[in-house]
């Protein structure tokens, strides 16, 4: 019984671990087939690397909380090809354009220039900004620059994380009845402003429903976070913000909404308020 539990394990987590190897599953950047290999890659599939928060396949965590997690690593003193592994003259180099591959770039620049070593996975982390407007894909260009023998492998990695596409029942539900469905809110018989949350009844009370509070906006239009009013209630009207209260605790909600959760409503209603 315990091997076969090790065995789930592994064939659980191997997807992840198999595109971070390197080697033997090393990539280069583009560069000439003979310089390559000076610095190689891990976990990419081309110079491009794009992943939809939440997506096991390509974010670590498998979890959309508005950040991708990615398994991107970085090897020195490895063959690709007919590029053999070729001792550097001196550590790799990055630099990165934009947020979130910081600790990406300080590991590439401790490999070791003369002994096979790499960068572990995960490294490089992509936060999606919150957004009354819109969430847009987090990107950041990673450039490198490796040198043996006085020529030069120079390579460019664009990352992205996107925004999740969850939908209602699975991501969101579980969200309103653990905040917004309690007494004297959006529930019952006479819920507050005439909408209710509660499981089964929020996607109809919702979704292209008008807003009581703003007869311009719907509760929620699919698509658009601009032209939704539940996003006034996410971030709140003055200094208060749904649920009622915050961001003060109030009774008998114990909490406010997340920043993770938040997200996690805007990327529902920008992916079209699936159910």
């Amino acid at each position: 019984m315990r091997v076969a539990v090790v065995i789930v394990l592994w064939a659980a987590f191997a997807p992840v671990a198999a595109r971070a190897q390197c080697p033997p599953a090393c990539a280069g950047g583009g560069g000439p087939a003979a310089t390559d290999c000076f610095l190689a890659f891990g976990g990419v599939s081309g110079t491009t690397v794009a992943c939809t928060d939440g997506d096991s396949a390509c974010d670590q965590d498998g979890t959309i909380d508005g950040t991708c997690t990615l398994a991107v690593t970085a090897c020195t003193n490895v063959g690709i090809g007919a590029c053999p592994a070729t001792p550097l003259d001196a550590a790799p180099t990055a630099v990165a354009k934009g947020a979130g591959a910081e600790a990406f770039v300080a590991a590439v620049g401790q490999l070791s220039a003369s002994a096979h070593s790499c960068t572990e996975p995960g490294l490089v982390r992509l936060s999606i900004a919150p957004s009354q407007v819109k969430l847009k894909p987090a990107v950041v260009t990673v450039r490198t620059t490796a040198v043996a023998g006085g020529k030069r492998d120079k390579d460019k990695l664009k990352l992205v994380c996107n925004p999740a596409r969850p939908g209602l029942g699975a991501s969101v539900q579980p969200i309103f009845t653990a905040t917004c469905t309690y007494t004297g809110c959006h529930s019952g018989a006479l819920p507050k402003a005439s909408l209710t949350l509660e499981d089964g009844q929020a996607l109809a009370s919702l979704v292209n429903q008008r807003a009581l509070g703003s007869p311009r906006l719907a509760r929620v239009k699919p698509g658009s976070i601009k032209k939704s009013f539940l996003t006034k209630g996410l971030f709140g009207v003055g200094a208060r913000r749904m649920p009622d209260g915050c961001p003060d605790i109030v009774t008998p909600v114990e909490r406010c909404l997340t920043d993770a959760e938040i997200y996690k409503v805007l990327a529902w209603i920008q992916a079209g308020a699936l159910p």
